[in-house]
């Protein structure tokens, strides 16, 4: 590049290069025919280009991936020192020709380097180089610019027609040769991952005739390439007649099908494919392939299968659980009617829960599974048998007398009355069966099974081992009683018992303190009030842990209202006359203790009656909470016969007069008589009065003028929730 900058040359006539212009043309198009690589195409077409032209170097750049700049991809005769400087080019005008080509889009002839616009922000390569001219053309692939050929010259020169008809021609090429380049990458790339795919790919024609299959649908069938070839991929796969023609009628349609088929494959072994179909047709419409993808999920299925067993069915005997149960009966029953009538038995297991309980869990185990069996043996193939839960099983069966119905429940009871032995030991058990008719008791499976839950409680009722169908009414009633009492026993542990305060006043309405009533919100049978739910507990024997989580309960709550200074200070807790006996004394103390609530703020209320029997068998054990600082109150006093021995004998407090005193109050004149007894008593033995159950102003008035000194009663206030009564206070 030595030539002096200013020297133009025009050293080409029209008439003499162009034969050489078609010679290069045809040479460069037989290496691309030829699939020669693309940089042997390029730097031929570059070596030939500075032939035909003389004194000159050409280049082909291209942009880097992320088209910020741009790159020599080929330039045979620039040195080493050129390439890495030109090297990350900006494609911006007056990044040289290149540059400024790609950046307007069109050929850039510049005859003198130093003084174009075009070079003016890489002039000092054009220095160090001692660069002239350089043209440049874009180069385009399907409309969008890639790269750019170029001419360098070290000498200032105008190209002529002829020059400008090369480098077009040359950038056509190198477009050509790109483009093949590319495509041919694509190609191997879709080759390899066609053959090295683990996907199964079957190539067919418009008929639906395989021409092509790749190694992974060999290995999955075992079938040889020949047999596959030349087999219509519908008949190959598809052994559905009614699945074939419906894939045929949506692919018609919507050119794309995809669902799961099986396949026996050469091991006759059965695979589960997800088959993808999609018909590929040309822009022409001149010619249409199939291509058939399929995956083999089969293992997937396994899994999916596995899953949905464990899902559906009970672990321990593998009977179908309660969701399963819900299931499939409620498809039974769709097709219950008067001609085809359905019977459902709730099995439950008599004495079960006390081998599980003395013997262990594993010993429960075993005769689960082994019940589980004798059941299966009972019933037809037909028949639908589940673990509802715990030791329960349900039957849902067709019947057609009733006779089929006692014939199964009396086959079932005799099978499981024989002993069991387990782990050489025999164990022996009964069955309680409730039974439900569908459509007669419901026609929902959820209502048909709480149905023969009440039957089957009912059989316990009468004496368990026994069976029993349902009875609207009587059942509910049993049903509850039963419920109320197995559910009772773990409510403390189930967090259902609740605790409401009423207040009680003074004159002026201020609150002196509360009545602790304890309440049951049972997420089966509802709410249940002090009145139903403190006998039943002492009738089940578990007074004693209710009345100890009142007593802690309810100090723990006050306490923490009084550490606010929010309410009053008094709790009044009502005491069962079952837990009047030594062991109370313990109770209450370890109560104060752990709560830390002042022992005169609580008052322990007892029924005049129980005082009048137990006068003095308790007395100690009273005189002992008192010496505590506990104080007594008699509760529904004048309901008794007014005896004034426990008054006498005990350090009582207060006494609650009972509403039935009130209720009438003052229309009942020998009410009134009573009452002029009890405040003329009370105040000459100095004993508080509390008056109950007061629901009008005119029976709080007269109360107040007989000189009552506290009021309670839904007139003042209802019992209120914890979270109620700071607002209150």
């Amino acid at each position: 590049m030595a030539t002096p900058a200013n020297k133009v040359v025009n050293n080409l006539s029209d008439e003499k290069g162009m034969p050489d212009v078609f010679h290069i043309q045809t040479s460069i198009l037989e290496l691309i025919a030829q699939r020669k690589s693309i940089s042997e195409s390029l730097e031929q077409l570059c070596l030939m280009s500075e032939k035909l032209v003389g004194d000159c170097m050409a280049a082909v750049m291209v942009f880097n991936e992320s088209k910020t700049a741009l790159n020599i991809m080929t330039s045979p005769s620039f040195s080493e020192d050129i390439r890495k400087d030109l090297n990350d080019l900006r494609p911006e005008f007056g990044y040289g020709s290149c540059g400024s080509a790609i950046a307007t889009g069109k050929p850039q002839f510049i005859e003198d380097v130093s003084t174009d616009d075009a070079w003016g922000n890489v002039r000092e390569l054009a220095d160090k180089y001692h660069i002239g001219s350089c043209w440049s053309y874009p180069v385009y692939i399907n409309g969008e610019i890639i790269g750019s050929f170029s001419l360098t010259s070290g000498i200032v020169r105008k190209p002529n027609p002829l020059h400008e008809y090369i480098l077009q021609s040359a950038s056509y090429l190198a477009s050509f040769a790109i483009e093949r380049a590319k495509a041919d990458e694509l190609l191997l790339h879709s080759k390899i991952a066609y053959e090295n795919s683990a996907e199964s790919i079957l190539i067919a024609d418009s008929e639906g005739v395989i021409f092509k299959t790749n190694p992974a649908f060999i290995e999955l069938t075992g079938l040889d390439e020949k047999f596959i070839i030349n087999k219509n991929f519908y008949e190959l796969l598809i052994s559905d007649k009614i699945l074939k023609e419906e894939i045929k009628h949506i692919i018609d349609k919507e050119t794309h099908w995809r669902g799961t088929i099986d396949i026996r494959c050469q091991n006759d072994q059965s695979s589960h494919l997800l088959m993808n179909i999609r018909k590929i047709t040309t822009e022409d419409n001149s010619s249409v392939q199939f291509v058939i993808v399929l995956s083999d999920i089969s293992r997937l299925k396994e899994s999916k299968d596995k899953l949905s067993h464990l899902a559906h069915h009970d672990i321990l005997t593998n009977l179908p659980n309660r969701l399963a149960f819900e299931k499939d009966a409620a498809k039974k029953l769709i097709d219950a009617n008067k001609n085809n009538a359905l019977a459902i038995m709730f099995i439950d297991l008599d004495g079960f829960k006390l081998i599980n309980d003395n013997e262990g869990h594993e010993i429960g185990d075993e005769l689960l599974k082994a019940v589980s069996k004798r059941l299966i043996s009972c019933i037809r193939d037909d028949d639908l048998l589940a673990r509802y839960g715990g030791d329960e099983f349900t039957l849902i069966f067709p019947f057609r007398t009733k006779d089929d119905i006692e014939n199964l429940a009396d086959r079932i009871s005799k099978t499981l009355a024989a002993p069991f032995r387990i782990r050489d030991k025999q164990h022996s058990i009964s069955a309680s069966i409730g039974i439900a008719l569908a459509p007669k008791d419901g026609k929902e499976i959820k209502a048909l099974v709480s149905c023969a839950d009440a039957a089957m409680y009912r059989a316990k009722a009468l004496g368990r081992n026994c069976h029993q169908y349902y009875a609207d009414e009587h059942n509910k009633k049993i049903y509850r009683n039963l419920l109320v009492e197995d559910n009772l026993k773990s409510a403390i542990d189930n967090d259902e018992l609740e605790i409401l305060y009423q207040p009680i006043f003074s004159e002026h309405r201020n609150i002196f303190g509360y009545e602790s009533l304890i309440r049951w919100n049972s997420k089966d049978t509802g709410v249940m009030e002090p009145l139903e739910l403190l006998p039943l507990a002492e009738k089940l024997g578990v007074i004693d842990q209710i009345e100890e989580w009142v007593l802690y309960t309810a100090m723990k709550t006050a306490k923490s209202w009084q550490d606010n200074d929010n309410t009053g200070d008094k709790i009044f807790i009502n005491i069962s006359p079952l837990q009047i006996k030594p062991g109370l004394l313990e109770i209450v103390s370890n109560a104060l203790s752990s709560t830390g609530f002042l022992p005169e703020n609580l008052v322990i209320e007892l029924s005049e009656n129980i005082l009048d029997a137990h006068l003095h068998d308790n007395r100690k054990m009273l005189d002992s909470l008192c010496d505590l600082g506990v104080q007594l109150a008699i509760d529904d006093f004048g309901t008794g016969h007014l005896s004034l021995e426990p008054i006498k004998l005990f350090p009582i407090k207060y006494i609650k007069l009972d509403k039935s005193l009130i209720n009438k109050f003052p229309v009942n004149n020998e009410n009134a008589k009573v009452l002029d007894v009890i405040f003329a008593v009370s105040r000459a033995m100095l004993i508080t009065t509390v008056a109950e159950g007061i629901e009008t102003q005119e029976q709080f008035d007269c109360l107040r003028g007989y000189g009552c000194d506290y009021y309670q009663g839904f007139m003042l206030s209802a019992p209120l929730a914890v979270n109620k009564i700071l607002g209150k206070s």
